[in-house]
């Protein structure tokens, strides 16, 4: 699916309980998905997925500096784990890639295509 303009995305919690599950998803203009959860005592923000808009020219399989920012803020939370993935949808090859969220800008490297593991025919 070809979107010029809209990214998607959600956080990861791993309830006090020991499920894992997903926030709402939320939508937005390029590097403005606003991503919110509720938060019970117990509960960890584990991580955030969110999708990269097609694009032709740029390797959309990596974070931006954007993407990195946002998981340094949500790693002050202090329901967060401190070693919270990153996940990013690229739309243009449709598959999911994950780095760890201490990586930092200066990434250059894709990281492991997690697609198979995460979703099943």
């Amino acid at each position: 699916m070809k979107d010029d303009k809209i990214e998607h995305g959600a956080l990861l919690i791993r309830y006090a309980d020991g499920s894992v599950g997903a926030s709402k998803i939320t939508s937005g203009i390029h590097d403005e998905v606003k991503m919110r959860a509720d938060i019970a005592p117990g509960d960890k923000i584990i991580g955030y997925i969110h999708s990269h808009t097609y694009d032709d020219v740029v390797d959309q399989r990596l974070p931006s500096r954007h993407d990195f920012e946002t998981a340094a803020e949500l790693r002050k939370n202090p329901h967060a784990d401190p070693h919270l993935l990153l996940y990013i949808l690229d739309m243009k090859t449709n598959s999911v890639y994950e780095y760890h969220s201490g990586q930092g800008p200066s990434t250059k490297q894709v990281g492991p295509n997690i697609t198979k593991d995460v979703i099943k025919p």
